[in-house]
């Protein structure tokens, strides 16, 4: 019930990518991060593959082309930042 929209992209060099969560809540988290422990938990429970990190953002960046389509490229390079220890900033 928390979750808006979420997408799942890979994370890590090729061959050893992980599987990271990013989705919206509700309400918005005011700035982008590591979700809420209880968020978190029902997240991996309700997915069906192992996931290394829930991430929490206010809005999923889309696709230029399809505004609706949400952009796993932009959000996998992004995701791979943010766990490397990199200054926490919107996808």
């Amino acid at each position: 019930a928390a979750v808006r929209r979420a997408a799942v992209v890979g994370v890590g060099p090729d061959g050893l990518r992980q599987a990271v969560a990013v989705i919206e809540t509700l309400p918005p988290t005011p700035r982008p991060g590591l979700a809420d422990p209880e968020v978190t938990r029902a997240v991996r429970e309700s997915c069906g593959i192992p996931l290394v990190a829930v991430l929490a953002v206010p809005h999923l960046p889309t696709d230029i082309r399809h505004n609706s389509k949400i952009d796993r490229s932009r959000l996998s390079v992004w995701a791979d930042r943010m766990l490397a220890g990199r200054k926490p900033m919107a996808p």
